[in-house]
């Protein structure tokens, strides 16, 4: 991938040279008019949505707020969450895992913006299966999810937050998305696999999957990374408790576990 990089009137970037948002920032303008803004979330640490380029083109957009001086003190401690953002994304991209492709990150006085391709007519891996029909369709969507998980593993990277509605389905393909929470670690061996194999069985488990699909998946991840299936059962197990418990109380979900594998009688 080929960056360009600009510094000038209080906005600094960094953007592929194809992307069409260079043509905007080389003139400086940015931000861009709020009519060109579609917000879908919003609070007082991130605003996202879409921002439509040209006449039918549109970007999907992070934008993280921030006071001057805390900015410049999180750029300087490596912490801005734009960054962190673009720079896993190139990496993840590089390493051939399924994301949305990175376009811009721009800095100002007052945020920071994360840019991306907005996946038109995406659905979240819990609405695919929702509506998937057939076992085999779902079962397909959660096969290819694992394996993009099982990618980014080894890329030594964790997500931080992998509940299925950040796991998008485009056509037929999975792609990982959101990617504030992830960074990247020396080796993602099973301790630090289990938080985020624990959140993607716990979206499955509340959906209604059984027990033999989630000792599935985990088979299907220990083979594709080639880990022993005893390393990674025990803190799996535990963080799914863990994060069941705080669902049931936050959000009156339905208790889920991962129970202990059937042994074959000898």
């Amino acid at each position: 991938m080929s960056i360009v990089q600009g510094h000038d009137s209080g906005l600094r970037y960094a953007c592929q040279a194809t992307s069409p948002l260079r043509r905007m920032l080389e003139a400086g303008a940015w931000p861009p008019d709020p009519a060109q803004l579609t917000i879908i979330k919003q609070n007082t640490k991130v605003s996202s949505g879409f921002l439509r380029i040209g006449e039918t083109g549109q970007l999907f957009f992070k934008r993280f707020p921030v006071r001057a001086w805390r900015a410049r003190l999180q750029r300087w401690r490596g912490q801005d969450r734009a960054a962190s953002n673009w720079r896993i994304s190139l990496w993840l991209r590089a390493q051939r895992v399924a994301i949305p492709h990175p376009h811009a990150v721009i800095w100002s006085d007052d945020s920071s913006w994360f840019i991306t391709d907005a996946l038109d007519n995406a659905a979240t891996l819990q609405d695919a299966v929702a509506t998937a029909g057939p076992a085999g369709a779902s079962a397909a969507l959660c096969h290819q999810a694992v394996a993009e998980v099982s990618r980014m593993h080894d890329a030594g990277v964790v997500h931080g937050d992998l509940k299925w509605g950040n796991l998008l389905v485009v056509g037929d393909r999975v792609m990982i998305s959101d990617l504030d929470s992830a960074r990247r670690v020396r080796s993602v061996g099973p301790r630090a696999a289990a938080p985020d194999l624990a959140r993607f069985l716990v979206s499955g488990l509340e959906q209604g999957l059984d027990q033999s699909w989630a000792h599935d998946t985990l088979a299907r991840y220990t083979t594709a990374r080639r880990l022993k299936p005893t390393k990674l059962i025990g803190p799996v197990r535990r963080r799914v408790r863990h994060i069941s418990r705080t669902h049931q109380r936050r959000y009156q979900r339905p208790p889920v576990a991962l129970t202990r594998p059937h042994r074959s009688a000898p």
